[in-house]
């Protein structure tokens, strides 16, 4: 009798500074950028924030709302603080930080509920016909630039976009974050 016995050797593991690349990217750059300061400091600050806000989504949506919610109260302090390390400007991408995470979070949302949320409830059609007219109105000519339509997206779009967040929480979630909006 003979009996044939194969091993499988486990493929050599990656080296340490392989997985630690990102991060020696991170620091080098981070070192580059506040060497030189100015714009490049501030685009590393708003790069490294917007995917701190989006870390959380990754958890789930309600992390993600609650990483939003914990921004915006210190949004200004945040602000401000950046300028002891550059110049004060009027254009500030700080501004559009909760807006951008707030479509990354919605492309999940669409993701994982599909066009479901647009019929969910007997609210949401009347509301998803709100939203493709302000859409539309973007792209009007008759208000301005396309600049113009962008900057009103951002005051009208993106909260009703927070509908679609709602429909998909449960109960006990808004109980947590109406009592984080207090201590906030």
């Amino acid at each position: 009798m003979s009996s044939v016995v194969q091993t499988q050797t486990r493929p050599q593991g990656r080296s340490l500074l392989v997985w630690l690349a990102p991060v020696q990217a991170a620091i080098v750059f981070s070192v580059i950028a506040i060497a030189s300061g100015g714009q490049m400091l501030k685009t590393w600050i708003f790069g490294a924030l917007v995917w701190l806000m989006a870390l959380p989504l990754f958890v789930s949506l309600e992390a993600g709302l609650i990483g939003m919610m914990l921004f915006e109260p210190l949004r200004g302090l945040i602000r401000r603080a950046q300028y002891l390390f550059v110049d004060y400007s009027t254009s500030d991408p700080i501004h559009l930080l909760t807006p951008i995470v707030t479509l990354v979070a919605f492309i999940l949302l669409l993701k994982n509920r599909r066009l479901d949320i647009f019929r969910q409830s007997r609210l949401a059609p009347a509301v998803s016909f709100l939203l493709l007219i302000y859409f539309v109105q973007i792209f009007n000519p008759l208000q301005g630039g396309l600049f113009i339509g962008f900057s009103g997206a951002l005051f009208m779009l993106l909260p009703v976009l927070w509908f679609y967040f709602g429909q998909a929480m449960k109960s006990s979630f808004v109980k947590t974050a109406l009592r984080l909006m207090v201590v906030m």
